[in-house]
């Protein structure tokens, strides 16, 4: 039996906006694009808050590619 962990995008209330189930060993930072991908197609946001891990370049790039709120 394999270890799993659950990610989330949540908006300001704490509200689930998307989730991704996956293998504990899988980095956090892997999974931060596509959430923020699906996330942009079910809300408008203004804005993303992360833990440091997420800091790559390419989590950045999107970040600001998806902002409606500009």
């Amino acid at each position: 039996m394999g270890c799993y962990k659950l990610h989330g995008d949540v908006n300001d209330c704490g509200l689930s906006v998307s989730v991704a189930m996956t293998f504990a060993s899988l980095h956090d930072n892997q999974v931060a694009i596509p959430l923020m991908k699906i996330s942009s197609f079910r809300v408008t946001y203004c804005y993303d808050v992360m833990d440091g891990v997420y800091g790559a370049g390419p989590i950045y790039d999107v970040s600001r590619s998806l902002f409606m709120c500009l």
